[in-house]
C-alpha cells in the first residue's frame, strides 16, 4: 500500500510540475493546474464468498474531486478520490452500512488534441463498513487495488470553467471483510459512474 500511495503522490507532483512550466497548447479547454469537482448517478455490485451467485446491482449517487496539470498537448496527469455509499440488507449478510473509496492517479488522453479523451487510473480502493451484531455497533475497514478506466469531454463555459461529463468503470479487490453476517472472504466491488464535473481551469 505504501509503494501505491507513493504512485499517487508522485502524480500529484507531476502534474503540478507539469502545470508549472505552462505548456502552450494543452488539451480541451484545460491550461496550467487545474480541478475537477462533480458527482453522477452510480450502479455497483460487490461479490464475496456468501454474497450469492447473483449479487444484485445497487443504484446510489457518487461523487468526486480530481487535481491535475498539463503534461503535453495530447496528455493530463492527475489525482482522483471518488466515493460512493449505500446500504446492503440481504439474507447473506444481513444489514450493512457500506462505503467505498478509490483513490487513483490518473492519465488523460485526448486523441489529437479533441475534447473528447480517454482515462485511466490505478491507486487503492477502500472499504468501510459499519453494521450492528449482538447489540453493538461495529466497523471493519480494509484497503486494496484499485483501476479505473473511463471517456470525458470538455465543453467550454468560458475561458475558467468547463462541464466536464464522464463515463467510468472502478473496480477494487479488498480481501476478507466483516459483515453482520459474519467473515466475507475475497470481496471486489464493480462500480459505473455516470457523471458530470464543473472545471476550474
Amino acid at each position: 500500500m505504501r509503494t501505491i500511495r507513493w504512485s499517487v503522490t508522485a502524480a500529484l507532483l507531476a502534474a503540478a510540475t507539469a502545470s508549472a512550466q505552462e505548456v502552450p497548447s494543452a488539451p480541451g479547454n484545460r491550461h496550467g493546474f487545474w480541478t475537477t469537482v462533480g458527482g453522477g448517478y452510480v450502479v455497483a455490485r460487490g461479490t464475496c464468498d456468501i454474497c450469492g451467485e447473483d449479487p444484485p446491482y445497487r443504484k446510489r449517487t457518487g461523487l468526486y474531486v480530481e487535481i491535475g496539470g498539463v503534461v503535453s498537448k495530447h496528455v493530463l496527469a492527475s489525482g482522483e478520490i471518488f466515493t460512493q455509499t449505500g446500504t446492503l440488507n440481504q439474507a447473506e449478510v444481513g444489514q450493512n452500512h457500506v462505503r467505498v473509496t478509490y483513490v487513483t492517479s490518473q492519465l488523460h488522453w485526448y486523441p489529437r488534441s479533441a475534447p473528447a479523451y480517454m482515462r485511466f487510473g490505478f491507486g487503492f480502493s477502500r472499504g468501510q463498513n459499519t453494521f450492528v451484531r449482538d447489540g453493538v455497533e461495529q466497523k471493519e475497514v480494509t484497503t486494496g487495488v484499485g483501476i479505473m478506466f473511463g471517456l470525458g469531454a470538455d465543453v467550454p463555459l468560458g475561458r475558467k470553467f468547463s462541464l466536464s461529463p464522464i463515463a467510468s468503470w472502478y473496480m477494487g479487490a479488498v480481501g476478507d471483510f466483516q459483515t453482520a453476517a459474519g467473515l466475507a472472504r475475497s470481496v471486489s466491488s464493480n462500480t459505473w459512474i455516470v457523471g458530470v464535473g464543473l472545471t476550474l481551469n
